[in-house]
């Protein structure tokens, strides 16, 4: 009877339960269009390609067919998640917790900030967790028990973790470390090291999936002569271990910053409060050093590597730090199991409080609900939407890695939808130019950039007399298409035209959903948001002003205002006073412009161009003295402006 599951059983199902009305209905944003995609088609991801995701994921499409594709593939994160907190369960009955604590402490990692917030949403990070933890579980097991049995498992499930994400790669260093400490003769005993390597092996072979598919798809690369080769460039940017422990990353610049970002999610956000609990876990522990450098060094390895890596904030910079977020919840456990072994010897009747030790999670569950429920969030479905919805039949759409590219081969691959579009990405634009075997070098980014350009102008040339084209105009640099093309917005997209082409002004419809305002958006929505919707909207009002449309200016700066997530760029909201200010200067609405500019220029006391403009609409409404204080003030913080110099002294002569 006592080894019967049901502690386990209760922490999946409650786990599995709240994730479940939390989730995710349909496709994210981020990469989730890619995972669901590669599910439905058994094609492969990114480096380093997540083969046991596809595979799992496509099992579960398989099992629940009444589900849609995107919330089956949802369900697999969720269940990856709930499993993650079995385990935690079981790591810490391993170090002797009541399991009423054992219960309430793994139902805090089910409903900690981050672990929920992917359990939500098509992603890797859960499934990766989920390795770590059960490979935590052996090693630890190993610890106690040392049995080869114990490190046969560790080493099958650390190999087939490798296929997940670079953060489980490198925690497999901290678990080698702890088997040498424990003991290191086991390196050199061919008897077990054998087994290790054989098991471990079995493990990483689920990278055989990448070749067995390239086989029966010649677009995919991993075949031919050379497939092995191409297979290991592949996979060893996602496990390479060395190159991502000694390299200089992004974040090194705004370490500081980045580091007081994850101490305060670490002891605030993730556990709330309960999160210091894992301080008088290291002072439980100091005596067995083996097991503090276990859990030390996979912390500092994970979050360290992170904060100097080059993600920013809005991606996914928080999940990176889940393997120290397990660690600091299994250093909780030794520190609650400290203060129970004090408080048992001070106080008999103190065991019977136990079971209150049940609100942990449901004050964490409280406290995180609202931030983590995404049932009603439908971003991505309406982000793609709003990508292909004013796109003619058989368009090129030119647009970025990730995220719009994702969502439109999503809605092409599994919806079976708009078939006829030609997606053209960078890295499309890449293979163009390697394949041309003509590749000049280049020395930092914007030549990169204009590189790419010149590449994608030269498909636009072709393009454009045989289908429409279409441009996202955030991810390129478009100032060489000008001369020859008129970018036309269509919601947000841009459609491209010869200079002669006869075009519609009408704005064209932007699909979003008011309640945006009133649910919990994350950051990477947010950045999306910036990135897909305010950005284009302020780039359309610049386009509509070259174009001398100036009534659309004014509409797509009421659609930026408008918009029920707000910016938290200030320069964004500076600038669309600039644009207003100007389109009803060229509408003879001039107190709307001076009220518009005067509101540009109070954010940004030297902004010169809203100076002069204002200057201009004060002069059009006969008030020269202004007109001359805001242009000599345009000329003091931009004396390089010869053409306002001239009109300057026009209007000192017309005084006299």
């Amino acid at each position: 009877m006592k080894n019967k599951p049901l502690a386990e059983i209760v922490i999946f199902l409650a786990s599995l339960i709240v994730y479940i009305l939390t989730i995710c209905p349909d496709v994210y944003v981020g990469d989730s269009g890619e995972f669901i995609s590669n599910a439905f088609t058994l094609g492969y991801n990114h480096t380093p390609g997540y083969p046991l995701h596809i595979l799992i994921s496509r099992i579960a499409i398989l099992i629940l067919p009444f589900l849609s594709v995107p919330l089956t593939v949802n369900l697999v994160s969720a269940a990856a998640a709930s499993l993650s907190s079995v385990f935690v369960y079981k790591i810490l009955k391993l170090i002797n917790l009541d399991s009423i604590i054992g219960i309430s402490l793994s139902l805090m990692w089910s409903f900690s900030f981050t672990l929920w917030s992917r359990a939500t949403i098509a992603e890797i990070y859960t499934l990766n967790i989920l390795f770590v933890s059960v490979v935590t579980y052996f090693v630890l097991k190993f610890y106690y028990k040392q049995s080869l049995t114990n490190l046969y498992f560790a080493a099958f499930w650390s190999g087939l973790g490798l296929s997940q994400h670079i953060n489980g790669a490198l925690f497999v260093l901290s678990a080698v470390l702890l088997v040498v400490l424990v003991n290191r003769k086991t390196l050199f005993q061919i008897s077990v090291m054998k087994y290790v390597i054989m098991f471990f092996a079995i493990g990483v072979s689920i990278y055989v999936y990448l070749i067995i598919r390239s086989a029966s798809n010649e677009a995919l690369p991993f075949s031919g002569p050379e497939k092995w080769k191409r297979l290991s460039e592949y996979i060893l940017p996602g496990v390479g271990i060395t190159k991502q422990l000694f390299k200089t990353g992004g974040g090194m610049a705004n370490f500081a910053e980045r580091a007081l970002w994850f101490l305060k999610s670490l002891f605030v956000k993730e556990f709330w409060i309960f999160g210091f609990l894992f301080i008088p876990g290291i002072w439980a522990i100091r005596k067995e050093w083996k097991l503090l450098l276990f859990f030390g060094s996979a912390a500092f390895i994970n979050s360290f590597n992170t904060v100097r890596g080059p993600l920013q904030f809005q991606a996914d910079f928080d999940a990176h730090f889940l393997v120290t977020y397990l660690m600091a919840l299994i250093l909780m456990g030794f520190g609650v199991r400290y203060f129970l072994e004090i408080a048992s010897k001070k106080f008999s009747k103190f065991p019977r409080t136990i079971p209150s030790f049940l609100i942990f999670p449901i004050v964490v569950l409280l406290l995180n609900f609202n931030d983590n429920d995404k049932s009603k969030n439908d971003f991505g479905s309406i982000l793609l939407e709003n990508l292909v919805v004013n796109l003619e039949q058989n368009a090129a759409l030119f647009t970025a890695e990730d995220e719009e590219f994702f969502l439109t081969r999503y809605l092409q691959q599994v919806e079976g939808k708009r078939s006829d579009l030609t997606i053209v990405t960078n890295s499309d634009l890449g293979k163009i130019i390697k394949a041309s075997g003509r590749i000049p070098a280049v020395s930092n980014n914007q030549q990169m950039q204009m590189l790419l350009m010149r590449t994608a102008k030269s498909l636009i040339d072709k393009y454009i007399k045989i289908r429409p084209v279409y441009i996202t105009m955030e991810h390129f640099p478009v100032e060489n298409i000008w001369s020859e093309y008129n970018l036309i917005p269509q919601g947000i997209v841009s459609r491209v035209l010869p200079k002669d082409s006869e075009y519609d002004t009408g704005l064209k419809d932007v699909l979003v959903n008011p309640a945006w305002s009133n649910i919990h958006l994350d950051a990477r929505v947010r950045g999306m948001a910036e990135y897909s919707y305010l950005s284009q909207f302020l780039y359309n009002s610049d386009i509509w002003n070259r174009l001398g449309i100036h009534e659309n200016v004014v509409g797509e700066i009421e659609r930026f205002r408008n918009f029920p997530i707000e910016t938290q760029d200030e320069n964004k909201r500076r600038l669309t006073f600039v644009f207003e200010g100007r389109a009803n200067l060229y509408l003879k609405n001039y107190e709307k412009a001076v009220a518009a500019l005067t509101e540009a220029i109070e954010r940004k006391e030297d902004d010169w161009i809203s100076r002069e403009l204002r200057g201009t609409a004060f002069l059009m409404m006969s008030d020269t003295s202004n007109a001359r204080n805001d242009w000599q003030l345009s000329l003091k913080y931009n004396p390089n402006n010869p053409g306002l110099n001239e009109k300057l002294s026009s209007l000192f002569n017309s005084d006299k």
